[in-house]
């Protein structure tokens, strides 16, 4: 599935050096196929999508960048802080009110989970992430 949007490509490549010590940063193995997504293109926006039955869009995903103005899932602990997110959280998106995380509070095999903190919901969007992104429908 392509999932990158054309409009704003990125040229910072990612390397299996930058993804080993981000893991070891976060203390966390991240979910294969998400490497893959930010192998093919490290972060940025991707084309609009929803997730089928639920109220929530996803624009951008966050890559992995050291020295960058990017958002990056490194910014996670402090976002985490910042917004007072649950422990445990590594965010793969969001813009300050909704958060797309990988949520490895209770496993290291991660679910995807949406924090609306407007509406006040914390819900699994995917029970792992190859899940998360089977369910993604282009909006129209």
């Amino acid at each position: 599935m392509r999932i990158w949007s054309e409009k704003y490509p990125n040229s910072i490549r990612l390397i299996d050096d930058m993804i080993e010590n981000c893991e070891v940063i976060l203390g966390v193995k991240l979910p294969d196929e998400f490497i893959n997504i930010l192998k093919t293109q490290n972060g940025g926006y991707i084309d609009d999508f929803v997730i089928d039955k639920e109220d929530v869009v996803i624009t951008e995903l966050f890559g992995i960048y050291f020295n960058d103005e990017n958002p990056t899932i490194l910014d996670s602990a402090y976002l985490t802080k910042e917004w007072n997110l649950p422990k445990g959280q590594i965010i793969i998106s969001g813009d300050g009110h909704t958060w797309i995380t990988l949520d490895y509070s209770s496993s290291t095999d991660p679910k995807v989970r949406c924090l609306d903190l407007e509406r006040n919901k914390n819900k699994v969007i995917g029970e792992s992430f190859s899940a998360f992104l089977s369910q993604l429908k282009r909006m129209v």
